[in-house]
């Protein structure tokens, strides 16, 4: 299964904790259950938000998140 995070709600997903309305789904790609997928311009969007930026590139080393392969 996968997972596409709106840059709107990442700051919330990513650091609300346990009082987040995400939290199954975050618990879902921290358990490999799911994966984060991002490409396009939602990259250049998660960079503006340096702290997203960074957990997005620690999934991606641990394989929870993918990187869309850019169009032609």
């Amino acid at each position: 299964m996968g997972i596409i995070i709106d840059v709107n709600i990442a700051l919330k997903f990513f650091f609300d904790g346990e009082k987040s309305d995400f939290l199954d789904a975050y618990h879902a790609i921290l358990n490999g259950r799911c994966c984060l997928h991002y490409g396009g311009k939602l990259v250049e969007e998660y960079q503006k938000l340096s702290s997203v930026w960074k957990i997005i590139l620690q999934l991606d080393r641990a394989g929870r998140a993918k990187l869309a392969p850019k169009q032609t």
